[in-house]
């Protein structure tokens, strides 16, 4: 089902292949929507395209990603990329499938720094590359690591503790408001 913007009325485009179990968000990029999805054989990637409202499937990366585990997937650099937690995987070339390059791997004996408990990293979320160093969150705090050294420092940005994130979003800026959207949705409604 699709609501066009401005539309009251969800419309019915047709069937999905196959279900999308096990999806986390939805990532725009290169005009589609993308999920990580789960199917007996292991994950793929259903993308929806925005414009001709359709769907079409992209391969994973060739790797193995945990069954109990659904990969994240965000854009990085202008490229899709899929995580499991420790290893990202950027798509150099969208939809071509020998394009998949492994960009960062850390590895289950990197400590947090100056944790008293010396606490492994558990999960991390890749944020940014910036000249030989990655931004991260690392379980819920900001890092900034250094793969060539494989050490880990905490960042504070502009005042802001590096600690206490749970989910980090993407944002990106548009020239459409989401107070007109919504005041625009809400004179179509019946009252």
């Amino acid at each position: 089902m699709v609501l066009t913007v401005g539309s009251v009325i969800w419309r019915r485009i047709g069937k999905v292949s196959n279900d999308m179990h096990g999806t986390r968000e939805g990532v725009f990029h290169n005009g589609f929507l993308h999920w990580v999805c789960r199917c007996t054989e292991g994950f793929f990637i259903r993308a929806f395209d925005v414009e001709r409202e359709g769907f079409k499937d992209l391969p994973m990366p060739p790797y193995y990603f945990h069954p109990d585990s659904i990969p994240r997937m965000r854009v990085l650099g202008g490229s899709l990329s899929v995580s499991d937690g420790r290893t990202l995987w950027v798509m150099k070339e969208y939809g071509v499938k020998r394009s998949w390059t492994k960009e960062l791997e850390i590895g289950h004996d990197t400590i947090y720094p100056n944790d008293p408990y010396g606490s492994y990293i558990r999960c991390v979320s890749v944020l940014k590359f910036t000249e030989g160093k990655v931004l991260l969150l690392a379980n819920t705090n900001l890092c900034l690591y250094t793969p060539e050294t494989r050490t880990l420092v905490r960042v504070e940005i502009d005042g802001m503790p590096s600690g206490g994130f749970r989910f980090v979003a993407d944002h990106i800026p548009s020239f459409v408001s989401p107070k007109d959207i919504i005041k625009d949705y809400l004179s179509k409604v019946p009252s």
